[in-house]
């Protein structure tokens, strides 16, 4: 770059020389080395400023430029300082809510130390009064079949006493029965229960006294019990009326009470499910249900009962009765009188056409 200038500013003075005088000539070859040095140096200070400048001016950019990213950082910093806040705010407010959450916590807990207190409370005092309940209801079943038995004893006394009292009425066995005719028999033994109310019968607990299965204590077993699987058919043991069908709070569970004529009835207990309804009529050796393990068992069978004007009698006599033994059963149950009833049976025969009571005795004969 130097050279050229040089060149350029000898052109110059060789152009311009012929034009001055002699004295300046001389003077102006002496100076123009000269002035092409100051030229060359002025040249050289310029561009170094220039350069100085364009430096300044690069670095005044990177300095526009860093300001610039600085405000930015400084805005991006406003903001998240900003965010920190929001947070900090947000983190108090669930730490007032996180101790009102204990608060509630704690409250609930206490409730539920109290309600659990409160349970165990009940609890033991419902344990007291099952305790107090099943000790009643023993105390209860003692004294009822107390006085079931006495009143057995009883009613068997008065009628002891009555028939002594009763002149001319000869007590059960004296002959008098000799005297009725097939018919009459056949009547009486389809409306008084005899036979079995199952196919097949095998008495497993007799009438009597007896240690109960469950309640392990003595008390009068009023009937007897038949060995019976689930599902077994139970027939009617007489003509009568169905007084109860379905479950019952005596114990027998599920059964099936009977009123017959004559002031008898038959009651079949512990049933799986009865076939008949209350009001219902049913006749000797109809299906009334089948024999389960329902109410206060021990294990399935057939619970069998025979009152007689609400006394229990001893069932097994009459499971037995039939033409083969008919007075036999008269000289075990002489508390009752069989001769009245006879008489009476007697008279509702008369009573009764005769094409009706050959249909009666036809009836009765295949029953038996």
């Amino acid at each position: 770059m130097g050279s050229a200038l040089e060149s350029r500013i000898l052109q110059k003075v060789a152009a311009y020389e012929p034009h001055l005088p002699k004295t300046r000539r001389l003077k102006f070859r002496f100076m123009a080395p000269l002035l092409i040095v100051a030229l060359m140096v002025s040249g050289l200070v310029i561009l170094r400023q220039a350069g100085q400048i364009n430096a300044t001016e690069d670095a005044l950019r990177v300095s526009e430029s860093r300001i610039r990213y600085l405000e930015k950082l400084r805005a991006y910093s406003q903001q998240q300082g900003l965010r920190l806040q929001g947070l900090r705010l947000q983190r108090e407010q669930l730490r007032d809510a996180q101790r009102q959450l204990q608060a509630e916590m704690a409250r609930i807990q206490g409730i539920g130390e109290a309600r659990a207190k409160t349970i165990s409370s009940m609890q033991v005092q419902n344990q007291q009064l099952l305790t107090e309940r099943q000790r009643l209801q023993l105390t209860a079943a003692r004294k009822a079949a107390a006085v079931e038995s006495l009143t057995t004893q009883l009613n068997q006394l008065q009628h002891l006493v009555d028939l002594s009292l009763q002149v001319g009425i000869p007590l059960a066995g004296e002959g008098w029965a000799e005297d009725q005719s097939e018919q009459e028999k056949r009547f009486i033994l389809k409306s008084v229960p005899s036979g079995s109310p199952l196919q097949t019968t095998l008495v497993t607990s007799d009438f009597g006294m007896r240690m109960h299965p469950l309640l392990h204590d003595k008390r009068l077993h009023a009937g007897v019990d038949f060995r019976a699987a689930r599902g077994t058919p139970v027939y009617a043991t007489a003509d009568g009326l169905v007084e109860w069908a379905g479950p019952h709070k005596s114990g027998l569970g599920t059964m099936v009470k009977l009123t017959h004529n004559y002031g008898f009835t038959s009651t079949y207990g512990h049933l799986q499910k009865a076939v008949v309804s209350g009001r219902d009529y049913v006749s000797k050796g109809e299906l009334i249900g089948y024999s389960g393990s329902t109410g206060m068992s021990s294990g399935p069978h057939l619970h069998y009962e025979i009152s007689y004007l609400y006394t229990k009698l001893n069932p097994e006599p009459f499971i037995g009765w039939s033409l083969k033994n008919y007075t036999q059963l008269f000289d075990q149950h002489r508390d009752i009188r069989w001769e009245a009833l006879a008489q009476t049976v007697r008279r509702q025969l008369g009573l009764l056409p005769e094409e009706v009571v050959a249909k009666i005795a036809l009836i009765t004969e295949n029953d038996s």
